[in-house]
């Protein structure tokens, strides 16, 4: 069906005109032709000698850039808010519900909301595309800076319009899409941190547009690089739209889904994992050719204390990312109650199969084959921290899925309380005893501190021989809550569904 066919696509349309664009295009317009004035303005100043000319070039970027932050403001933060607010308020409003009764496939719904709902910041930022010529062509800036920006901005507009319409569909608020967008934007000065080896600064195409601009001065060069991906130099741009675009079709997917469906999974467990994967290898293939000292011939000594820190906080971002995917892959107790009544006597079986523990296994492989990466070159003391760190890898990932499907099983509808006690103690805790006692031994034990603090810390051969022993405490940890899983689990299927049968 065509875009302008669609009939979601048209009520969207009718709506957003009905609501009035010329007061808002105004506003963004005035926005952008203030900036364009003040420019004018600056060179009419540096013709009749006030302004010397560096000073020039850095107000002359400076407009250009000034304007980029009002599209981008209007681009992602207001395309996001609007999307995910219309999913949530038509689906309480039972509006969604009637969508899915008509003929319309769910393509055509997920391109209705997608490109219907966010017309008017369409307007607005587009109403800014001329006025950026304008600002470029004043100020003599390169044209492929213009060109370059403008299509990282609606780029990213679309990619960011996709994941609205997904949280819209999960969402139970309509503030919800603000919340996730400010922590976003949170978390955006760490990932600015790491300039080009950082994947947030390319999904967020921070990195690709500051490279644009060819920043000068001292700190320019970890903005000057073209991204590496294992090696292999790639132009900022076409690693920031690949990016965007493959992500993109895994959120296409899940949408699409969730509109045929909205009781089932937005991504079965083979695309779960496949996402995980391919962010895994972005990520890694980022930091494996690090500055100076290329992070593939780990040995500590050429490995500087900065760098081991930032490969040691990459590894838990991967941690925290994976733990985030694989939430949506735990088993519901309503969900594998009625899919063990379809299964039959094979139930038990297919159920482990798909349970959260399995899957955790899994993406803690691709987790420790990223880290793997990381260590070409390993004698015996780089093997052991290897093994440390993997070890951990597969600790957090099953700890975290037991204690989650156990909690949920055994409390019900009082899970959540259960489960945060059990990650209090699991993470929290070491934490604050470490800080009662004044003394880093008890943090040494929190199950992340194994595989951060054997890649943060490459050299000290005591603070590793500390972690293998807290890496064996957890694995008793782990075996114990594995058995509580599996006998919960093959109690409550007895339990609710083998006595019924």
């Amino acid at each position: 069906m065509r875009l302008f066919e669609n009939p979601i696509f048209i009520t969207q349309r009718r709506l957003v005109h009905r609501a009035g664009i010329i007061a808002p295009v105004a506003v963004g317009l005035l926005v952008g032709l203030s900036i364009l004035a003040a420019l004018c303005y600056n060179l009419a100043l540096e013709d009749i000698g006030h302004h010397d000319l560096d000073s020039g070039d850095v107000f002359r970027y400076g407009c250009y850039a000034w304007l980029l932050v009002v599209q981008g403001l209007i681009l992602v933060i207001g395309v996001f808010s609007r999307i995910s607010r219309t999913l949530v308020e038509e689906r309480k409003a039972g509006l969604l519900d009637s969508n899915r009764l008509t003929p319309l496939m769910g393509s055509d719904l997920v391109l209705g909301y997608w490109l219907g709902s966010p017309l008017r910041e369409f307007y607005m930022a587009t109403s800014l595309v001329p006025v950026g010529l304008a600002i470029v062509f004043a100020a003599k800036l390169p044209l492929e800076l213009w060109l370059g920006t403008q299509l990282l901005l609606f780029s990213s507009a679309l990619f960011f319009g996709l994941l609205a319409v997904l949280a819209g569909m999960a969402m139970p608020r309509a503030q919800g899409g603000i919340g996730m967008v400010a922590v976003l934007f949170l978390t955006l000065p760490f990932s600015i941190a790491a300039g080009q080896f950082s994947l947030t600064n390319f999904v967020l195409p921070v990195y690709t547009v500051v490279y644009l601009f060819q920043p000068t001065g001292p700190d320019a060069g970890m903005w000057q690089s073209p991204a590496h991906f294992f090696g292999v130099a790639i132009p900022p741009l076409v690693y920031t739209l690949a990016l965007q675009l493959i992500l993109g079709v895994f959120l296409w997917r899940g949408a699409e889904r969730k509109f045929g469906d909205p009781h089932q999974p937005a991504f079965v467990r083979s695309e779960v994992i496949a996402l995980f994967a391919l962010l895994v290898l972005f990520q890694y293939g980022l930091v494996w050719r690090w500055p100076d000292a290329g992070l593939r011939t780990y040995p500590g000594a050429n490995l500087s204390g900065e760098e081991a820190v930032w490969l040691s906080m990459v590894f838990l971002g991967v941690l925290v990312v994976g733990i985030i995917v694989l939430t949506s892959q735990l088993l519901n107790p309503e969900t594998t109650r009625l899919s063990a009544m379809r299964l039959g006597p094979n139930a038990r079986r297919r159920i482990l199969w798909q349970s959260g523990p399995c899957t955790a296994f899994v993406m803690a492989g691709m987790a420790i084959a990223g880290v793997f990466t990381q260590f070409t070159f390993l004698n015996r003391e780089e093997w052991t921290r290897y093994l440390v760190t993997s070890v951990n890898v597969i600790i957090v990932f099953t700890s975290f899925a037991f204690m989650t499907e156990t909690c949920r099983f055994q409390f019900g509808r009082r899970w959540a309380g259960y489960f945060m006690l059990g990650i209090f103690v699991l993470y929290g805790l070491p934490f604050l005893l470490s800080a009662s006692f004044e003394s880093s031994v008890p943090l040494k034990f929190s199950l992340l501190a194994p595989g951060v603090g054997a890649l943060g810390n490459p050299v000290d051969s005591d603070e590793l021989r500390i972690f293998g022993r807290a890496t064996f405490a957890h694995c008793l940890v782990v075996g114990i809550l594995a058995y509580f899983w599996m006998s919960r689990l093959r109690r409550w299927l007895q339990e609710k569904v083998e006595v019924r049968g």
